[in-house]
């Protein structure tokens, strides 16, 4: 399937990486001017066709490249900027939110989510608490998958889908989990990940950084194999890094790294 799938955070006029305390990775937090270049970019570029999450799963080929653009978390950002640019645009794009963190400082409001919605934006799972699902017990799990999907049907009053994985922790509990309760698609922030049987759909996706130029997005983009490998050999050495330190271990030295504070 000719298709990339997006993944962003937030979008902003005040990126991380100019702050002295930073509250999340400076890498997610595009420049609101950053961001519009990639949508122009989109835009101009011959036989490419910007679809949502649900034309994924709809029947029909055609030659056209195409990209779906997400966002997790649910930044206040997502609002007050990209909201303007993909309406700009004529764009859809899919919120993955994580429920408890929704009305609190830096985060969309139900108000906030609900005007993407009527807008034509879907508005879809990132969990109840973003909690690293792999390592929870089956309780947590159910709980986190189940109670944000209820709570989302109940404030949109739109179904709830699919599910994004926070900080791509997942295992064959949580899958089956998810199929159980309805979930139709699992979308982490791997750029390689494929079905396996008797499982859910599951997409990777590609994640948009604030240090990308136009022409490194550009290349993302393209079916450009270099691009690719490098993206993939990247993901293989941080899980490489990971697996040898703890994931636990590896979080609290990003966040050492980059001046994160929780």
């Amino acid at each position: 399937m000719n298709q990339q799938i997006l993944l962003y955070h937030e979008v902003t006029d005040f990126p991380e990486r100019t702050r002295k305390i930073r509250k999340m990775s400076p890498a997610d937090s595009l420049l609101t001017k950053q961001f519009e270049e990639q949508m122009a970019f989109l835009s101009d570029r011959p036989n490419t066709k910007l679809v949502t999450v649900d034309d994924i799963f709809a029947e029909g080929q055609d030659s056209a490249q195409k990209v779906v653009l997400t966002f997790d978390d649910g930044f206040i950002g997502n609002y007050l900027f990209a909201f303007k640019i993909l309406e700009k645009y004529g764009y859809r794009a899919t919120f993955f939110v994580t429920v408890d963190h929704i009305s609190r400082n830096r985060y969309m409001s139900w108000d906030q989510l609900g005007a993407l919605h009527k807008n034509g934006h879907s508005i879809q799972s990132h969990t109840m608490t973003h909690p690293m699902l792999g390592e929870c017990d089956e309780s947590q799990m159910t709980y986190e998958l189940e109670t944000s999907k209820k709570i989302i049907e109940g404030r949109i009053g739109a179904p709830v889908k699919y599910l994004s994985l926070p900080f791509g922790s997942s295992n064959e509990r949580v899958i089956a989990i998810a199929k159980q309760l309805g979930y139709q698609g699992i979308f982490t922030s791997l750029s390689n990940i494929g079905k396996r049987k008797n499982e859910l759909c599951q997409f990777g996706r590609i994640h948009v950084k604030d240090t990308y130029p136009l022409k490194k997005f550009m290349r993302l983009i393209d079916p450009n194999p270099t691009q690719f490998f490098l993206t993939r050999s990247e993901e293989a050495l941080k899980g490489i890094t990971k697996e040898i330190i703890g994931l636990d271990n590896y979080r609290k030295l990003y966040r050492f790294v980059y001046r994160i504070e929780l």
